[in-house]
């Protein structure tokens, strides 16, 4: 078992740029090693000269884990939960959260939470402090946040696969969602874009792959500490078609229960509000088969939240527009249009889940 790069296909590369919509749903994190959970690792530049972690852990390497905050926020679907670690000294000038995640060798019908192989080429990472985090450090030292990927996780060869930086003349001190759509391996000289990693199994359930989020600034002084509500690593559904029309979903609305007695005051309780509500009409062609599997498989039949990019460009830079929605009801039907013998039609009807992201242009 390795790990294996294809590059995405033409038509998928065609449609991205062509700023067409992105569905994000399935989330290798989820497929963690219950004797390896996901961990967080605390080290100084100066005693190990690496951006990137072990998860064994030594005298240098510390195991920055907090039972408070724990990993698990960070695959469960619910952004507004943080997961973070603890203080690791002084002097230390990195950090890193570390995901082992394994999958299962099968056939159709097996468990979906546990795919046949594991395939990665979207990462986003929600409901962060990193940007605040950088306004805390020195402009001269820069905050690098990056994303590492590797068949092992103490041994072998560690890819950088995306970065974002945040300070003066990069990224501002805003929490912005960081979205990466087009992943390539550094330092290969003749890296091919838009690459899509697939570790893939032969047998029986096994350890499977490795990715880590790096954050670091070097000689930075971590005043507060690094806290991140969702990290969404997994294969995207690239559709053909942007939305009939494309920002019909340019709705707000409030989260509230309403309560209209016969007699008396009207109340309405305010669970939340700013929250976006979409609801495109998509042409569906040789996609359809995708967006059925997406639906099926990477949100469980329409239960689970998932990530939609409504104009990638505008995920992946200001303003930002990445938002972690979630179905409005579990019902979910395609079919043929007037158009076209070939062609379907599908309506995805989504609510923003909280903490909303206010980007808007």
């Amino acid at each position: 078992m390795g790990l294996t790069t294809t590059q995405l296909s033409a038509s998928s590369r065609a449609a991205y740029s062509a700023d067409k919509p992105i569905l994000l749903g399935r989330n290798v994190t989820e497929n963690i090693i219950a004797s390896t959970p996901p961990a967080w690792r605390s080290w100084d530049y100066s005693s190990i000269a690496s951006h990137s972690a072990d998860y064994t852990v030594s005298a240098t390497n510390v195991n920055a884990t907090d039972s408070t905050k724990p990993t698990y926020r960070a695959y469960d679907r619910k952004t507004n939960l943080q997961t973070g670690p603890v203080y690791g000294g002084s002097s230390h000038d990195h950090y890193s959260l570390i995901f082992p995640f394994q999958g299962k060798y099968g056939s159709t019908g097996d468990d979906p939470g546990v795919p046949n192989d594991v395939k990665v080429d979207t990462v986003a990472i929600l409901n962060h402090n990193l940007g605040t985090l950088s306004s805390e450090i020195s402009s001269a030292n820069p905050l690098y946040v990056q994303v590492y990927i590797g068949s092992q996780a103490d041994s072998g060869t560690r890819y950088k696969v995306a970065e974002w930086v945040f300070g003066s003349g990069y990224l501002s001190a805003t929490d912005i969602p960081l979205v990466a759509v087009d992943l390539t391996r550094d330092g290969l000289g003749t890296a091919t874009t838009y690459e899509q990693y697939s570790w893939t199994y032969g047998g029986t359930l096994q350890n499977g792959g490795y990715i880590q989020i790096a954050i670091w600034s070097l000689n930075g002084n971590f005043t507060s500490l690094p806290s991140i509500g969702e990290v969404v690593l997994g294969q995207r559904v690239q559709l053909l078609h942007q939305a009939s029309v494309p920002y019909e979903g340019r709705n707000w609305g409030a989260d509230v229960t309403t309560e209209a007695p016969l007699t008396g005051q009207f109340k309405r309780y305010l669970h939340s509000s700013g929250r976006r509500i979409f609801r495109p009409s998509f042409r569906l062609t040789t996609d359809k088969d995708e967006v059925v599997t997406w639906f099926e498989d990477h949100i469980s039949y329409g239960q689970k939240p998932f990530l939609y990019m409504p104009l990638p460009s505008r995920a992946v830079a200001s303003p930002y527009q990445a938002y972690w929605v979630a179905l409005e009801d579990t019902d979910f039907s395609i079919e043929r249009t007037s158009s076209s013998p070939f062609d379907y039609g599908a309506e995805l009807n989504m609510l923003e889940c909280a903490p909303y992201n206010s980007s808007i242009a």
